[in-house]
């Protein structure tokens, strides 16, 4: 009997399986081995069997990479035909060493995937422990590797050179780390979970001894970029050791001179033998080697080690921003410098954001590793191989640098006391100041970390067709310049913060108001919309007969246009009746023309893509037409909301925010919940029990939690008195907490 995989290796957690090999020689064995299986199986463990004999083993070892691996690790547990064993185990390791390229090869792509999905265990918030980039997976594939290159496993890499001594200290105390954060996490959760989601942390802090859950995921984050980055060099020293790169023009001694002091030799960018190692060559070399996307030597990344801060010539201001605007190849330049310690010093103010985790799940990324991605969607923003509206508007910026800027310090200030844009602003005044950016553009890229919310703010939370709204954005930014410089960081940090934080519906809000923003610029005032609600839709006015309209706009987006006969609560009643089609609500319009017909517009995303179907859109039609006769759907809404509720989820609290002066014709109402189906229809419904009318809405949601804004009168008037402010604030959380 052989233990394959975490039972060989003797870190076996809680939930896992139990990976065996029963070896026979040949004959009937199903009699033995089920007299082995079912009292294991009655016991609860979950088993991965195997009953085969050492030829066959060795023949799927020669066709299956997972067999192969598998058997690269293995020990006996109980029987007596270990010469047989022994003997698989060194045909096995044999057969790795005469595929030693197609292995490597497979192992090393198989480790990038894992960068991109699950994703880097050191950089997204809920880490996979196994399989993500820097996890348990890649240290065993670096010992796999090991044995293809010789006896020893991961040991027989530091003899090729594709390993350092030291990396093999720093693997064990991140697999020791890693596993028993592993282990913390089964016990917490009591099933085989790799992946430690933010619900979890706190236990498994708790059970591990940890200051708290960020401090724990801080330290995984320490080892597992650690791990990820000693495999990214191994995975490319044997790349370039099996297939030499060709082609190149050569110096003396096979370099290519890239700039003073820095070469190119075999795809790999290294600091030229002799070069005195300052800052300035630092960014000169960071620079080269994103724009290549190439590795920079591991001895020349050493000979940086404790380099001090460039003087910030003009030179290094250049090398700085040539480097970032690289893309994404430039993060892994930056991984190369932090990994040797540079990166704080060429960067003083990444101190505090150096692996902190952001603990929700509007972002997918630790705060450093979204401030580079966010630099890399400006620099795709920037590039002229883009072919986008927003590419386009960008590339009339007369200070890419300002905008690259701002990316890298948006977020600087969070995990500080105060507010993080304030904080950030006074950080990127230091900045701009220390790296002797001219006064306009410090100016300018003050303004950006302070304001870098308010362009998607406004857009997602205000009504773009009130005068107001306009006036007040316009006010703060000025001139056209910043509005593009700012729409342009609103569209990289929403990118780079992940799926929930841009879509279609915000892009195009964000859009809409850059345009309006750049005409009321161009024209000197901004001038009231004075546009007609109704136009149209004068006919069906008119005609005074309920209407449903369904239309479909950009990008996926449906529009539902109500129009009936107005009544109390009517907003409420179709939102819950779009709400049961699985309509995503984002944006609402409503006005009551003098007729008394009501007229309101919603827009949103078919969440499961029912709407497209005839039939589908014909129910939630009639189901519209029965909500505006009187019948009511809530009690549908929370069985169905309570259906959805996860029991072991903890509920956030709820808060309502209200801006009497945000809007000259209405009082600004923003709710802040837990997100559930109906939520919005529910809240609509609390206000038209208050005697209030809604007549625009906006609708985010921000991983489980909503936002939702909505412009509220009473009797064609803005509420202003406190007393009814306070009232109508009680009303909301009450009703929302007693759902």
């Amino acid at each position: 009997m052989l233990a394959l995989g975490s039972y060989a290796r003797q870190e076996l957690c809680p939930s896992s399986d139990v990976d065996v090999l029963l070896l026979h020689r040949s004959g009937s064995i199903a009699n033995v081995a089920d007299a082995l299986w079912y009292p294991l199986w009655d016991a609860g463990f979950v088993l991965g069997h195997a009953t085969r004999t050492s030829s066959e083993a060795f023949h799927l070892a020669e066709s299956d990479l997972e067999t192969l691996t598998s058997l690269l690790d293995v020990r006996i547990v109980a029987g007596a035909a270990s010469v047989d064993a022994d003997a698989l185990v060194h045909r096995v390791r044999r057969l790795a060493r005469r595929r030693r390229d197609s292995l490597i090869a497979e192992l090393s792509a198989a480790s990038f995937r894992r960068r991109e999905r699950p994703g880097r265990l050191g950089e997204v918030l809920e880490p996979d422990l196994k399989d993500g980039g820097g996890g348990l997976r890649d240290i065993h594939s670096l010992r796999w590797a090991g044995w293809a290159k010789g006896p020893g496993g991961a040991s027989a890499l530091v003899a090729v050179g594709a390993l350092h001594g030291e990396d093999l200290e720093a693997l064990a105390l991140a697999n020791n780390a890693l596993l028993d954060t592993r282990v913390a996490l089964h016990r917490s959760t009591g099933r085989p979970s790799d992946r430690l989601s933010l619900q979890d942390q706190d236990a498994v802090a708790s059970l591990l001894g940890a200051q708290d859950a960020d401090s724990l995921v801080r330290g995984l984050s320490e080892h597992a970029r650690r791990v990820s980055w000693i495999a990214a060099e191994a995975w490319g020293s044997l790349d370039s050791r099996t297939t030499p790169k060709r082609g190149l023009r050569r110096l003396r001694g096979g370099d290519s001179e890239l700039a003073e002091g820095v070469v190119q030799r075999h795809g790999v960018v290294s600091l030229s033998a002799g070069a005195a190692v300052d800052g300035s060559l630092v960014l000169r070399t960071a620079a080269h080697a994103a724009l290549l996307n190439a590795r920079i030597d591991r001895d020349s990344l050493e000979r940086m080690r404790g380099t001090a801060e460039p003087l910030w010539s003009d030179d290094d201001r250049y090398y700085l921003i040539e480097w970032l605007r690289a893309g994404h190849s430039a993060i892994t330049v930056a991984e190369a410098l932090d990994h040797v310690g540079v990166l704080t010093t060429i960067l003083p103010e990444w101190v505090n954001v150096r692996s902190m985790p952001q603990r929700n799940a509007y972002h997918r990324f630790t705060v450093d590793r979204h401030l580079l991605e966010t630099v890399a969607e400006s620099a795709a923003l920037l590039s002229s191989d883009l072919k986008s509206s927003d590419a386009d508007v960008v590339n009339a910026l007369t200070r890419p640098d300002v905008l690259i800027f701002a990316a890298l310090l948006h977020d600087i200030g969070k995990g500080q006391p105060g507010d993080h844009s304030e904080v950030g602003a006074a950080i990127a005044r230091g900045f701009a100041k220390r790296v002797g950016l001219d006064i306009e553009g410090a100016r300018l890229l003050e303004w950006l970390v302070l304001n870098h919310l308010l362009m998607a703010d406004t857009a997602t939370r205000r009504d773009l067709d009130d005068p107001a709204t306009l006036e007040r954005f316009v006010a703060q930014v000025k001139n056209a310049e910043t509005v593009i410089l700012l729409h342009a960081l609103t569209v990289a940090d929403s990118r780079a913060t992940g799926p929930a934080a841009w879509g279609p519906t915000k892009a195009a809000l964000v859009s809409e108001l850059r345009e309006r923003a750049l005409l009321a610029i161009s024209a000197g005032s901004v001038t009231p919309a004075g546009l007609d609600p109704f136009v149209g839709y004068e006919d069906l006015i008119t005609a005074g007969v309920l209407t449903v309209q369904w239309s479909e706009i950009e990008e996926g987006r449906i529009q539902c246009a109500v129009i009936a006969p107005d009544r109390p609560g009517l907003l409420g009643a179709v939102a819950s009746a779009l709400a049961l089609a699985d309509l995503d609500i984002s944006s609402v319009s409503a006005a009551t023309h003098s007729s008394g017909m009501a007229l309101e517009i919603f827009s949103g995303v078919d969440r499961f893509g029912r709407l497209g179907n005839q039939n589908e859109r014909s129910k939630a039609t009639g189901r519209i037409e029965a909500a505006c006769a009187g019948e009511d759907f809530s009690d549908r809404l929370t069985a169905r909301a309570v259906a959805y509720r996860s029991p072991t989820a903890k509920r956030g609290a709820t808060s309502v925010t209200i801006d009497p002066t945000a809007s000259t014709t209405a009082t600004v109402v923003e709710v802040y919940a837990d997100d559930e189906v109906g939520r919005f229809a529910r809240i609509a419904m609390i206000l038209s029990g208050e005697g209030v009318d809604v007549t625009a809405a906006r609708a985010t949601t921000i991983g489980d939690r909503i936002v939702d804004v909505f412009y509220v009168q009473i009797n064609g008037e803005k509420i202003e008195a406190s007393e009814a402010l306070a009232e109508l604030r009680k009303a909301i959380i009450d009703g929302l907490e007693d759902s």
